[in-house]
């Protein structure tokens, strides 16, 4: 299993979603299992403090340590969730990175449904899963109604396949939200 501790295997994974995401700079940005919160931190900072991120994780353990080293009042905010539900509004956010959460999910296809209900028209997602299973998450986010769904498997500078925590190898999905 692939754990969210803070371990530099893990920041590198994030550092490889992040440097995927385009930054326009005043975007709305929801983390869905954040771990301690260091991928949202540094996805504001990377904005040069522009912008909002939310972040939410199922651990109450996870968001409080999260809460106490990278919240930043009205622009970093952290939260639990419950898995199931993400309890924002239809449309507020521009973009939405993903760490392992449709693996853990024990709904994956209505966690995607969800996830695009957040996301704006043309909205992005960027999802961090388990390379085995890659065919499952595009198919749980095309059903859910993304298009553009790519499966990207992180490289090394050589181009052979990274590996990840624990041996597992993982993939980033990127989906683009139709206009609804």
């Amino acid at each position: 299993m692939i754990s969210q501790d803070t371990s530099p295997t893990t920041h590198a994974l994030d550092v490889q979603v992040l440097d995927q995401v385009q930054s326009w700079g005043w975007d709305n940005i929801l983390f869905v299992e954040c771990g301690d919160g260091w991928a949202a931190e540094e996805a504001w900072r990377r904005r040069r403090t522009r912008g909002h991120v939310v972040a939410v994780d199922m651990s109450s353990g996870a968001i409080e340590r999260a809460r106490t080293l990278r919240g930043v009042a009205g622009q970093v905010e952290f939260g639990t969730w419950n898995g199931y539900r993400l309890y924002q509004d239809d449309g507020k956010f521009d973009q939405i990175i993903s760490r392992f959460a449709l693996q853990r999910s024990s709904d994956p296809a209505a966690l995607a449904r969800e996830m695009l209900r957040v996301l704006r028209p043309q909205g992005e997602l960027y999802a961090l899963e388990p390379t085995s299973n890659a065919d499952a998450v595009r198919q749980f986010l095309l059903m859910a109604g993304f298009s553009a769904v790519e499966v990207l498997s992180p490289c090394d500078d050589e181009g052979t396949p990274d590996a990840a925590t624990d041996g597992a190898a993982v993939i980033h999905a990127h989906a683009i939200v139709d206009d609804r």
